[in-house]
């Protein structure tokens, strides 16, 4: 049991550096591309390990990429510091701008990862 705790914590470390050069390179001065990129990526590849069967993804990898890769890469709480920033820099538009796509696409892109697991399973 053990090392599920260590897989979830490599898989976390992998995820964070991510998440860390991804938001990095894609840093703009007016608009948080970063924390969209790994969000809406994240919301799809949850939803495949969502629907992908244990044939496909055994059980005791999923947990760990679930929890540790994917709950490192992304990050609700800076997306919801990001949107009040926006709020309150730049007004009611650019916050909805990033809020809104993110929102719709993120639930569409897992529910497409979850389709995409199932039919591979």
């Amino acid at each position: 049991m053990w090392i599920n705790y260590v897989l979830i914590g490599i898989f976390g470390a992998f995820g964070a550096c991510l998440r860390a050069w991804v938001c990095g390179f894609h840093q703009s001065s007016w608009f948080p591309w970063g924390t969209s990129l790994v969000n809406i990526l994240g919301c799809f590849l949850l939803g495949f390990l969502s629907g992908a069967s244990d044939a496909l993804l055994p059980e005791q990898l999923k947990k760990p990429i679930a929890t540790g890769f994917l709950g490192s890469l992304t990050t609700f709480s800076t997306f919801s510091v990001e949107t009040l920033t926006l709020l309150e820099k730049q007004g009611p538009w650019s916050a909805f701008i990033y809020f809104a796509p993110q929102l719709f696409l993120g639930l569409g892109l897992a529910f497409l990862g979850m389709l995409l697991g199932r039919s591979l399973s």
